[in-house]
């Protein structure tokens, strides 16, 4: 994309918030095509996911679950990294956070993993 300075083509262009706006619109856009690419491969084809596979924030079956250590809640990696872009604490109780302080939640990942590669049947009471 070609950035074009403002200034020295002698016109007002757009304000910082109004160029940061934009670029969140892109990305959520961006988002929303994933998030359709994924129901046409196949993710349809799948049954309801159980609760806990499902991240809170996007709503969206998680493929690299952590734990926040403040609020005990566990969500995407990637929605982590992407809250703290714009603000560095735990988005349910507001005490700082780092990307550092999350923990993995391998066990979850491998039942998520399980679950897909068997089609969403995967005996939900074994842990």
């Amino acid at each position: 994309m070609m950035r074009i300075d403002w200034r020295k083509a002698g016109v007002e262009g757009p304000t910082l918030e109004e160029e940061w706006a934009d670029f969140r619109q892109l990305c959520a856009d961006a988002q929303e095509q994933m998030r359709a690419m994924e129901a046409a491969q196949g993710a349809a084809a799948l049954p309801e996911p159980p609760d806990e596979f499902v991240d809170p924030i996007t709503a969206s079956i998680m493929s690299d679950p952590v734990t926040l250590p403040d609020s005990q809640v566990t969500l995407d990696r990637s929605t982590v990294e992407r809250h703290l872009l714009s603000q560095a604490t735990d988005p349910f109780s507001r005490k700082p956070l780092t990307i550092a302080m999350v923990v993995p939640n391998t066990a979850l990942a491998a039942r998520i993993q399980r679950w897909k590669a068997t089609g969403g049947k995967e005996d939900m009471g074994a842990a």
